[in-house]
């Protein structure tokens, strides 16, 4: 132990970049197992679109190549900046999740950073690999979509806010991290009510130069990056607004239930999916690290800082009217605020009895670090202990799987053996255009007609086990239809293949699939 302290010690200078690379590594190597997610294909049409556009700018083609659409397109620039640098010899869905890997290894860096500022070295190393080995947050870490680049901006916002009391550099960086935040998705705003209202009790006289710079640099890059807003502005905007407003509801299946069309969602939702998905260690040292704010101390104005904007996130995405769906996928920029007061439990339990010995307290990382080995690769399938892992998350009757990652090679290796020349297969449920692509990807045989709905002429039916959007068809697959392959994780199914066709009924007769 006396050796490994002082290595870290010698290394000091150097540490961020050896956490960085090691999380580049880790993160890289992982890549492969993990299928297509159903957002992802939108991130890879969506930059080849506007790539057509800066070929020839010109104001007129714009509302062509930029379409209306729900989210700004930063976290879209940054996908394809994948393209233009990978792509000539790696496939385009690596090419495209390069990106956020490095933005992941990034994140990972400055919450060592940034933490190790508060709270020491130490707690630094135990906060970075905290968020690294969260087994849902490195599922995401590895998918082309806008949720780890806005968790990068929306924290590191966070921090520049707090640099910029005492320095007007700092000021104008708030701002354009704060423009870059709201410019990969709209849930960057939710910065703002946070920090103000932090000012208005801890800081008002230090923090007004923070918003006076805001005021005019997020909204000015905001506009910048996003040609759309360059021409029509006002209608462009509106429709901007109400794509916000107006959200496509989504299904999710929560306690055994089913929350279909014109259903809520619980409130607790939010809630109850971060106190299940999160290793209970880290948990358990995250809510110590908010609870010891509350004892008396110089730094409780700066630290609470930290509270402020997760706490108004998950506000904000438990309200009634707020949808609720895929996990932890909609508030993942909560988790690396919630790893910087993990850092902040580790530090009390070192002071108070490790104080010699503090290296023991890594061993709280192990079971993170096994259990990622454990649900390898199918991570955003991933729940803790509390709830009794995936097999009691499946008693309890929770989401098993989302998004199409558990789709993998594995899946399409066993069809690509198995189906008929020229046969369809049916994929179900499946996200927009993510079935068109796995022909174009390689993952399917060209000469295979897939399908994004159950058709009753398939000769096979993929179905992935999200049952908030099971229909009736898929009820009758999982009674009576002859299941072929089952791709399994700790004995629970997250994708079952079936025999198209008909379907034995209870009496014996038959049931088509209409």
């Amino acid at each position: 132990m006396r050796y490994l302290s002082r290595f870290f010690v010698k290394c000091e200078d150097f540490t961020p970049v050896i956490i960085g690379i090691l999380s580049f590594l880790i993160l890289s190597a992982t890549l492969s197992g993990i299928g297509l997610t159903w957002d992802e294909p939108f991130y890879l049409f969506y930059p080849l679109s506007y790539g057509e556009w800066f070929k020839a700018p010109h104001l007129s083609t714009i509302s062509r190549y930029f379409p209306n659409e729900a989210h700004p397109p930063l976290g879209k620039y940054i996908t394809g900046s994948g393209l233009l640098l990978f792509a000539s010899f790696l496939s385009p869905l690596t090419a495209i999740r390069l990106p956020v890997v490095i933005i992941a290894s990034l994140l990972v860096v400055f919450l060592y950073l940034i933490t190790r500022k508060f709270y020491g070295r130490e707690a630094g190393y135990f906060s970075a690999f905290a968020l690294l080995l969260t087994p849902r947050v490195f599922g995401h870490m590895h998918l082309a979509t806008l949720d780890i680049s806005l968790t990068f901006f929306f924290f590191i916002s966070v921090w520049a806010f707090y640099r910029g009391l005492s320095s007007i550099r700092w000021s104008v960086i708030f701002g354009i991290f704060a423009g870059l935040a709201i410019s990969v998705k709209a849930a960057g705003f939710f910065l703002f009510p946070a920090l103000i209202i932090w000012a208005l009790v801890f800081r008002k006289k230090e923090a007004w130069r923070n918003f006076a710079f805001s005021l005019v640099l997020t909204p000015l890059l905001f506009f910048l990056l996003w040609p759309r807003m360059w021409v029509n502005t006002s209608l462009h905007m509106k429709q901007f607004v109400l794509n916000q407003i107006i959200r496509l509801h989504i299904p999710v299946y929560y306690f055994g239930k089913a929350y279909t069309e014109g259903m809520r969602v619980p409130w607790h939702y939010p809630l109850l999916m971060t106190v299940f998905t999160v290793p209970f260690f880290l948990l358990i040292l995250s809510l110590l690290g908010i609870i010891l704010l509350f004892k008396k101390d110089k730094n409780k104005q700066d630290e609470a800082l930290f509270v402020f904007p997760p706490l108004f996130f998950f506000f904000m995405v438990s309200l009634p009217q707020a949808e609720k769906y895929d996990g932890i996928r909609l508030f993942l920029p909560v988790f690396p605020f919630l790893m910087f007061f993990a850092g902040k439990g580790f530090l009390f339990l070192k002071e108070k009895y490790l104080k010699s010995r503090y290296l023991l307290l890594y061993l709280l990382l192990l079971p993170s670090l096994v259990s990622l080995f454990l649900i390898h690769p199918f991570y955003l399938s991933y729940y803790n202990a509390l709830i009794g892992g995936l097999k009691g998350a499946e008693k309890r009757g929770m989401e098993l799987t989302y998004w199409g990652d558990a789709i993998n090679r594995k899946v399409f290796a066993w069809i690509n053996a198995n189906a008929s020349w020229g046969s369809i297969i049916s994929f179900y449920p499946a996200g927009y255009r993510q079935v068109k692509l796995y022909s174009l990807l390689g993952y399917l045989r060209k000469d295979l007609q897939g399908q994004d709905t159950i058709n009753q002429k398939a000769e096979y039916v993929v179905l992935q086990m999200r049952k908030g959007m099971f229909n009736q068809k898929c009820r009758e697959l999982l009674k009576y239809g002859k299941e072929v392959f089952s791709l399994e994780k700790d004995g629970v199914s997250l994708v079952k293949i079936y025999k198209g066709g008909k379907l034995a009924g209870k009496s014996g007769s038959n049931s088509h699939l209409q």
